[in-house]
């Protein structure tokens, strides 16, 4: 199993650092401002001093003055929470997970990524450089200061450089995401009562459905799984597959997804369900042609219940918190976690592709339309 690499609140972050005037806000603001068209930017700042949000006057404050502890409001544009004590910053990670990348300010000693914003005054400049190189900063990826040309151990930006620095950080991230392998969970644990027999077992292709689904998908990713009880691992539909075996017991295609993510932290999760006669290479081209590396998931949207369909979806690593939130919660449904979520929703061009077959008579039928197809589905 892949263990999970250091991350402060976000699997895409990075710290920019340095003294206390010079320059940090107003350097991740314009950065801001230009990522906000096409990003879902988060912003996190370690405060030293006491601060206060609450008003006088305010329902928020009046309350907070009687002594609640926890405060929040609540509209249908914007939230706020306040707590009466300091939170482990870790804890508050859930809060950035829908966020395509979060910009730090501070966390000089951490073990983050960061970029260096160098004080004007030379005393406190040469202070941070020699920091830097002695190692006490951590992974420095560049500096930003007011100086026209600067010799450094990582590229320097000017202040007022904002296009080239916005794009080394958003290369940054790209480097990150790209470097993220792609595998696949082809889900085929369940107990099929209304078929009354496996459905990973059932010929729609001459071969069984879990072999003909992992030929299929084995051209896209890097890694093919099968997610299966434990008393199907011998059954011969399942030769030569490798499996992953559910960590939580009866949580449905959740525990399975989770499991698999357990395995394997830092990649993307291709999952599709057993159960999909008619995918086929075109669709999973789109989904992988179409697929947004930042969001929770890429999935596809049901074109006549108009929701997302989360078993033939691509899961980031971030997913992986959600899915548990959502199960501490008893919401073993994967969909209403895409529902909640920041998504990458794609169009459906093959209305047939996903639609499942769980019965005798839908097997049935599925059989009728790709003979009447003859073949041109796959």
């Amino acid at each position: 199993m892949t263990s999970k690499g250091f991350n402060f609140i976000h699997p895409l972050e990075i710290a920019f650092c340095g003294y206390s005037n010079s320059g940090k806000t107003t350097v991740i603001s314009k950065l801001i401002e230009r990522f906000s068209s096409d990003f879902h930017v988060g912003y996190f700042k370690h405060d030293a001093h006491r601060f206060e949000m609450d008003h006088p006057g305010k329902d928020t404050f009046k309350a907070t003055a009687a002594g609640a502890k926890t405060v929040v409001i609540n509209s249908q544009t914007k939230s706020c929470l306040s707590f009466e004590k300091s939170i482990p910053s870790r804890l508050l990670a859930s809060q950035f997970i829908d966020c395509d990348f979060v910009l730090l300010e501070g966390q000089k000693k951490s073990k983050v990524p960061k970029i260096v914003v160098l004080s004007h005054e030379s005393h406190k400049r040469d202070e941070m450089i020699q920091m830097s190189d002695a190692g006490e900063l951590g992974e420095v990826l560049a500096f930003i200061g007011t100086d026209d040309k600067l010799s450094l151990s990582a590229p320097y930006f000017h202040r007022d450089d904002v296009g080239n620095l916005a794009q080394f950080v958003l290369d940054h991230f790209q480097a990150q995401v790209l470097a993220r392998p792609t595998k696949a969970l082809i889900l085929a644990g369940g107990r099929s009562k209304r078929m009354n027999s496996d459905k990973g077992a059932l010929s729609y292709h001459g071969k069984s459905q879990v072999s003909h689904l992992y030929d299929l998908i084995k051209e896209f990713c890097s890694e093919v799984f099968v997610s299966c009880r434990d008393d199907q691992a011998q059954a011969s539909h399942m030769d030569g597959i490798p499996k992953i075996f559910d960590l939580i017991k009866d949580k449905g295609p959740m525990g399975g997804i989770i499991s698999a993510m357990e395995y394997d932290r830092q990649a993307n999760w291709l999952v599709v369900a057993c159960d999909l006669p008619f995918l086929n290479q075109g669709t999973l081209q789109k989904l992988f042609n179409d697929h947004n590396p930042y969001k929770v998931a890429t999935c596809f949207i049901n074109p006549e219940k108009g929701w997302p369909e989360p078993l033939c979806t691509i899961y980031s690593p971030k997913a992986r918190a959600k899915l548990y939130q959502y199960m501490g919660m008893d919401m073993n449904c994967p969909r209403k976690v895409l529902f909640n979520s920041e998504i990458c929703a794609l169009e459906l061009d093959d209305q047939l592709a996903l639609e499942n077959a769980n019965t005798p008579q839908a097997f049935e039928q599925a059989m009728k339309k790709i003979e009447h197809h003859s073949g041109e589905l796959i």
